[in-house]
């Protein structure tokens, strides 16, 4: 008899950098490019496998947060800053068949600060409004807010 090998594991992952997130009644990834990476092995996939990639662009670590999204079922973006989260994205895409998502956020002022909702210009709003809102570290929680104006 003749198996062929087993292939469950590999996954593939879009990764979206250089662009910036923008909310016009949902939010979402405007610009910058997408770069497939094929055949992933997902078995030991955790967030300094994303941070290696993500740096092998030339970002710099300490100045970029990676975001996932289940784009098939799930409009909301969340943070992919721990390995269990990492491993939720492989296992949803190999049990879905279907390419994971992860997105970029760039110039990051402190990577340390604890995020729940990322930084986005919000056309809503009638001005560009760079928000990085409801960060929490162990002091509690703070907002930073950059505003600029539209031209």
């Amino acid at each position: 008899m003749f198996f062929l090998p087993q292939i469950i594991g590999l996954f593939d992952v879009v990764f979206h950098h250089g662009g910036e997130f923008v909310k016009d009644k949902h939010m979402f990834y405007r610009g910058g490019v997408q770069t497939v990476l094929s055949g992933i092995k997902g078995n030991n996939w955790d967030v300094s496998d994303i941070e290696n990639i993500v740096a092998s662009w030339r970002y710099q670590k300490k100045k970029v947060r990676v975001w996932g999204q289940y784009v098939e079922v799930y409009d909301e973006f969340f943070q992919v800053n721990e390995d269990h989260i990492a491993e939720e994205i492989y296992e949803y895409s190999i049990g879905n068949k279907v390419d994971g998502h992860i997105y970029v956020e760039h110039n990051v002022l402190d990577i340390t600060v604890k995020v729940d909702v990322l930084s986005f210009v919000d056309l809503d709003a009638g001005y560009d409004e760079e928000v990085e809102m409801f960060s929490s570290d162990d002091d509690g929680v703070k907002a930073i807010r950059n505003v600029k104006a539209i031209k």
